[in-house]
């Protein structure tokens, strides 16, 4: 079991999602899931106009105040967080959460050397230190080859449809 969470430790449970990675905009299902009511959480959007960084603060710190429903899911604190993650189908961030709750340094994200030509997950490659579009790059050999573009036919007729500015 893990401590119980102030609202003196707002900023490290902000700190902790945004090390794990956790979606913001997601705010909504997570204030559910740790025991906020809807009306609260329609209040919270209300005030803040949507915008996602205060309704998300918001929402943690009315968490830790205890609001609602919210001893009811289980008291304010990382496990309480993680099992909220995990009812969200947000294992990874959950797993974050649960080591940092435990005090272990979580695992850091392989990077790409600024001179390497592998694709990244997002499906660029690094080269030069810039980041370019893979669509047009191939991995030969070890090395990159730009493709040529396609030899589109120019046509003469669609030209004469424009008209003069």
């Amino acid at each position: 079991m893990s401590k119980i969470l102030t609202i003196d430790e707002l900023i490290d449970v902000i700190d902790s999602l945004k090390e794990a990675r956790f979606d913001k905009t997601k705010w909504k299902d997570l204030g559910r899931k740790l025991g906020l009511y809807p009306n609260t959480l329609a209040i919270i959007d209300s005030n803040k106009r949507g915008d996602i960084d205060s309704c998300f603060t918001e929402c943690l710190e009315e968490w830790l105040k205890r609001a609602d429903g919210v001893d009811k899911v289980g008291k304010p604190s990382l496990d309480t967080l993680a099992g909220a993650l995990e009812k969200m189908n947000f294992k990874p961030q959950a797993e974050c959460i649960r080591d940092a709750s435990e005090g272990k340094k979580p695992a850091k994200r392989k990077e790409l050397e600024p001179t390497s030509t592998k694709k990244s997950d997002a499906g660029y490659k690094r080269n030069d230190g810039g980041v370019q579009g893979s669509a047009a790059i191939e991995e030969i050999d070890g090395g990159t080859a730009q493709k040529d573009p396609p030899d589109w036919p120019y046509n003469d007729e669609i030209m004469r449809r424009v008209p003069k500015t």
